[in-house]
């Protein structure tokens, strides 16, 4: 039976308070007893990650497993790359078990990697919350629209952006996650949280509605929506 969400925690307060949430979320799981995948997100989103985990490593986080949602292609270490902008913002999680997705492989390498990483681990873990965001042009993690990351059946893709060279998680396996803690901050996201609140436009964020448990933290009221 397919997974689907109904309604939405819509939520409106400071960025600041994400990163508590996110924390607070993952550790409730953990203390079940439950092995835990974490998402991080790069880019705008990067400082919740960051934050978070100050938080996560005064627990037990043996059981948690950790990557980012995307990736961009280079030189490990490269100024661009998401997991080194985490680290040199203070991201901080041993021993939770790590994973950088650039390794010093080809891209297709590398993304192979990762693709099989996430499947793997995804299989091993009980609980799986991604930290996502929207992008003003509707996607989400680093599926742009139109893009292979849309219609995969892949966990990861990688493809040529007009940005960056992207290694991504598909849509198909953002739709295995259990939970998705959402944030869209300012003007510019407004008009696709309209979209989002009406399931309206073929966009790759749409795929948050697919996610068993929502929260969407925004600036905006649902009312205003």
């Amino acid at each position: 039976m397919s997974k689907e969400v109904t309604t939405i925690d819509y939520r409106t307060e400071p960025q600041s308070g994400v990163a508590a949430f996110v924390a607070t979320q993952v550790i409730r799981q953990l203390e079940q007893g439950k092995r835990v995948l974490l998402l991080l997100s790069g880019g705008s989103g990067g400082d919740i990650g960051v934050e978070a985990s100050k938080l996560l490593v005064k627990h037990d986080v043996s059981n948690l497993f950790v990557t980012v949602s995307d990736e961009r292609y280079g030189d490990v270490g490269h100024a661009d790359e998401n997991v080194q902008q985490l680290l040199d913002k203070g991201l901080t999680l041993s021993p939770a078990t790590f994973y950088r997705p650039l390794n010093g492989k080809s891209l297709d390498e590398t993304t192979a990697d990762f693709a099989k990483w996430l499947t793997t681990t995804s299989r091993h873990v009980d609980y799986r919350i991604a930290i996502l965001g929207i992008g003003e042009d509707g996607h989400t993690s680093g599926v742009k629209p139109g893009s292979t990351g849309v219609t995969s059946k892949e966990t990861a893709v990688s493809f040529i952006g007009d940005d960056f060279t992207r290694i991504t998680t598909t849509l198909s396996f953002l739709r295995t996650v259990d939970e998705a803690v959402v944030q869209a901050y300012g003007s510019t996201k407004h008009d696709m949280l309209r979209q989002l609140h009406k399931r309206s436009g073929d966009y790759p964020m749409q795929v948050i509605h697919d996610i068993p448990n929502v929260t969407l933290f925004s600036d905006y009221q649902k009312e205003e929506i």
